[in-house]
C-alpha cells in the first residue's frame, strides 16, 4: 500500500500529507464501519487500493493508491471512483467528497467542484505570512467538465 501511494503521491503537484501504514489500522479499529477501506489485486497482486470516512450523510474519500502501468490497460482507477459511488449508495449516503485532484475523470461519473474553504495556522506569525502568500497562489488545474447525466447537463446550460 506504501508503494502504491507513493506512486500517487509522487505525481502531484501538492501534497499536504505522507502516507502512514499504522494509521490504516487505528482508522480502522477506532471507526469499524464508518472507515471503508478496499483492495484491488490482479494475479495475486496488489494494484490498488481505496480508503474513505463516512462522516454523517457523505462519504469523504481519503488516500488512494494505484499501480499507473496497468490503470490504462484494467481501468483501475475508474473502478475505484465506481466503487466509492457504490459504497455512498449501499450505505445511504448523500455526498461524496472525492478530494480535489483527478477533476476530469471524476466529473465522467458526474462529480461537479465545490469552492473548498480551508484554513491553515502556523504558530509563528512570519511563516504564516509566507503561507498565505504560497496558498494563494495555488489554483485548481483547468479541465474540462463532463456532464454523464443529461438532467444535469441541462441545468448548466441554463
Amino acid at each position: 500500500m506504501t508503494k502504491l501511494y507513493k506512486t500517487v503521491a509522487s505525481n502531484a503537484g501538492f501534497n499536504l500529507g505522507n502516507f502512514n501504514l499504522e494509521t490504516y489500522k487505528d482508522l480502522k479499529e477506532k471507526l469499524g464501519e464508518n472507515y471503508v477501506l478496499k483492495t484491488y489485486w490482479l494475479n495475486n497482486k496488489m494494484v490498488g487500493f481505496i480508503s474513505g470516512v463516512i462522516n454523517k450523510n457523505s462519504l469523504d474519500a481519503h488516500f488512494v493508491g494505484i499501480d499507473y502501468q496497468l490503470n490504462r490497460e484494467y481501468a483501475i482507477y475508474q473502478r475505484m471512483l465506481y466503487d466509492y459511488i457504490e459504497t455512498a449508495i449501499s450505505k445511504g449516503l448523500n455526498k461524496i467528497n472525492f478530494g480535489r485532484t483527478a477533476s476530469e475523470i471524476k466529473s465522467s461519473v458526474g462529480a461537479v467542484p465545490q469552492d473548498l474553504t480551508m484554513y491553515l495556522r502556523h504558530k509563528k506569525s512570519i511563516k504564516n505570512k509566507i503561507l498565505k502568500l504560497f496558498l494563494q497562489r495555488i489554483q485548481p488545474t483547468p479541465f474540462q467538465q463532463k456532464f454523464p447525466f443529461k438532467a444535469i447537463k441541462n441545468l448548466h446550460e441554463k
